[in-house]
């Protein structure tokens, strides 16, 4: 028959996290790549009892370290944290995106000096001022490559039809 153990296809436990303690901050292991997210261990002790999961995994397009509590959700460790609700974005003091303690981020709001920061749409620039006109004089010691262009000439509204003889072509017969 088959082994004595586990039957195939029922949940099993995880191990814990492959993790360094290292005075008050614990170093995790990250699940796709050979590198460690250090944090604080109150907080990593709170992330643990509210999400309890393993998958802990550096995001490489969006540069950022999150956990997988389930197959259709990602939450940013920064963010949870900070206890962060989504507003603003993560700062990193030292520009370290693995050094996730308290100490090193900081919650950036989009507002500048009181307005918003907003980026126009791609291919949109809004109202822009015409860039100044440039002579020939404005280049010293350089002459320009190319004279200016001449002024496009359109054609007169009533064109002038102009009858053009048609040559017929016989085609040699032996």
């Amino acid at each position: 028959m088959g082994e004595p153990g586990r039957k195939l296809g029922s949940p099993q436990a995880l191990p814990p996290h492959d993790t360094i303690t290292e005075g008050d901050a614990i170093g995790v292991l990250l699940s796709n790549r050979p590198a460690r997210v250090w944090l604080d261990r109150a907080d990593y002790e709170r992330i643990i009892a509210a999400y309890g999961t393993r998958a802990w995994a550096w995001v490489e397009a969006a540069r950022y370290v999150c956990i997988r509590p389930s197959r259709t959700e990602n939450s940013p460790v920064a963010r949870l944290v900070l206890e962060n609700d989504g507003s603003g974005f993560v700062y990193f003091v030292d520009g370290d995106r693995l050094n996730l303690r308290r100490k090193n981020l900081s919650i950036q709001r989009h507002r500048e000096q009181g307005r918003v920061v907003r980026r126009p749409a791609k291919g949109l620039f809004g109202r822009q001022k015409p860039a100044p006109e440039k002579s020939s004089s404005d280049v010293v010691g350089r002459p320009r490559p190319f004279p200016a262009a001449a002024p496009i000439v359109r054609p007169p509204a009533n064109p002038v039809r102009v009858a053009v003889p048609t040559v017929k072509r016989h085609s040699l017969q032996r």
